[in-house]
């Protein structure tokens, strides 16, 4: 975290319809353009996660209730797959660690997992190093992954 600067504190609520609205609108530059959200889908997933009560979005919010970014989390057994999107404007200024390790924290209280996994495209070297510096974990190649840059992180 750059020198001066406080942490942000988030919270994390099931994936609002206002929020799959902002979302569908991101646009990230570049390589980075295949984060971009497909506004229908996430309308649809925003509208059945209410009606079935099964929630795998989730929207991230800062301390003044703004979407900052977005997670999902899959659970297979005793692992969680991660995924998650920060608000374009606010990548790429230190702020993916506190972000990452907030979204693992909640994973953690909600779903108790053994271990984590988390696929990052090969050409993201801000999201790689962001999910290997992590302190707390072990970084290894996922067996389970077989993308090419899958990692399974242990809790």
């Amino acid at each position: 975290m750059p020198v001066g600067r406080a942490m942000m504190s988030y919270s994390f609520t099931p994936l609002r319809v206002r929020d799959a609205l902002a979302a569908g609108r991101w646009r990230y530059e570049g390589p980075y353009a295949i984060y971009d959200f497909d506004l229908p889908a996430l309308l649809l997933t925003a509208l059945l996660q209410r009606l079935l009560y099964q929630h795998v979005f989730y929207s991230a919010l800062d301390e003044r209730g703004a979407l900052v970014g977005l997670f999902t989390f899959t659970r297979t057994g005793d692992t969680v797959e991660v995924g998650l999107g920060m608000r374009p404007d606010l990548t790429g200024k230190g702020h993916g660690l506190e972000f990452f390790e907030a979204g693992l924290a909640f994973a953690r209280r909600r779903y108790s997992p053994r271990h984590f996994t988390l696929d990052v495209a090969a050409f993201n070297e801000r999201a790689r190093t962001v999910s290997s510096v992590r302190a707390l974990c072990r970084c290894a190649p996922s067996a389970a992954a077989r993308r090419p840059a899958g990692w399974n992180i242990s809790k």
